[in-house]
């Protein structure tokens, strides 16, 4: 969930490539679906320096990334930071990251090992 918010970000899996992602919702407003990354990866919701959401995912890279993200305008805004450059590698069957944000707080794993 975004901060003070009933929106939230979710990840789309998909056998077609177009509709595979990182998407925009909300509670109040259940018709809104707004693809934010092309992801097959989850993606948290961070705050930046600034006190503003940031999206954090994966790019194409595997390093996890932090992008601005503009609420008003429900698009990611500025361009991507890289916050951690080491590979963080999504696992292989269930897609998600080893990464987790809360806040100003980043946690992550550079390399997904399973138990």
């Amino acid at each position: 969930f975004l901060p003070n918010s009933r929106r939230f970000v979710y990840l789309v899996l998909s056998a077609r490539a177009e509709h595979e992602g990182i998407y925009l919702g909300s509670l109040d407003e259940p018709h809104l679906k707004v693809r934010l990354v092309a992801s097959a990866a989850n993606a948290q919701i961070g705050t930046g320096a600034d006190g503003q959401p940031n999206l954090i995912f994966l790019n194409d890279a595997g390093a996890l990334v932090a992008q601005p993200f503009d609420e008003a305008q429900e698009r990611l805004s500025g361009d991507p930071v890289v916050v951690a450059s080491h590979p963080v590698t999504a696992g292989p069957s269930v897609r998600a990251a080893a990464f987790t944000a809360a806040g100003r707080v980043l946690a992550y794993r550079p390399r997904f090992a399973p138990a």
